[in-house]
């Protein structure tokens, strides 16, 4: 699990990041979750990562707990 907060100067990099994750998965015994609020998009939102797709789910609220 990985929280990405950035909804500041970092939210250029944060598709890319979640990218590079995505690529390096080389099992189908990993899987990866991210959640992450980005600059100028409401609510957060939720990707499960696995090396054979990323889902993405919108949370439609900012509470990170």
């Amino acid at each position: 699990m990985y929280y990405m907060p950035y909804d500041n100067d970092l939210s250029i990099y944060g598709e890319q990041i979640i990218k590079m994750i995505g690529d390096n998965i080389q099992s189908e015994n990993v899987i990866a979750t991210i959640q992450a609020e980005f600059a100028d998009s409401p609510g957060i939102k939720r990707y499960i990562i696995t090396n054979c797709a990323i889902t993405v789910t919108e949370i439609d609220n900012e509470y990170s707990a």
